[in-house]
């Protein structure tokens, strides 16, 4: 058993890694922090669509962690989530605006990377329902051009170089 979750969890790196390009979410710093230190709060905006404000904390010199977003039409509902902010990728517009890339972790992401490689499908067609989560697992159903599959997912520790945080730890697919 351990076995054959390590070496899903050697797939999930090599899939969702480094080696698997995402997109990541635009994002500006609202804060007016030049060199954001570990521990600083921070707050940014996604840069095109619905207009929500994402917080989080700095962690190393290079990695911010966003654990909550608020959407303005949710009258001061926060909603947690878990985005990654490497602060070492940075684009600073002519305006001065610097830009960060987020990117979302846990198993819907995972669930979405491994449907778009194995079916060639972009994400926006990858429909994901994630069941019975936990802290330390959850169990993912996604389906995508006619094919379907289903994901036991396990949270990696913290640190993990998995690009998501979570490894497939189990998968059965069909159509």
């Amino acid at each position: 058993m351990k076995i054959k979750f390590a070496a899903f969890a050697l797939m999930t790196y090599f899939f969702s890694g480094a080696a698997t390009a995402q997109a990541g979410i635009d994002m500006v710093l609202l804060n007016d922090n030049p060199n954001p230190a570990v521990d600083d709060r921070l707050a940014f905006q996604v840069k095109t669509g619905q207009q929500c404000r994402y917080y989080g904390i700095v962690k190393t010199p290079t990695l911010a962690v966003i654990n909550r977003y608020k959407c303005h039409e949710e009258f001061g509902n926060t909603t947690p989530i878990t985005m990654l902010v490497p602060l070492n990728e940075v684009t600073t517009s002519e305006s001065g605006a610097k830009w960060y890339k987020a990117y979302e972790q846990g198993p819907k992401p995972l669930a979405i990377s491994f449907m778009t490689q194995f079916y060639n499908v972009p994400a926006e067609a990858v429909k994901v329902e994630v069941r019975n989560l936990t802290d330390l697992d959850a169990t993912v159903e996604a389906e995508a051009a006619g094919h379907f599959c289903e994901f036991e997912a396990a949270k990696l520790p913290e640190g993990s170089a998995a690009k998501y945080g979570w490894a497939a730890a189990s998968m059965r697919c069909g159509k």
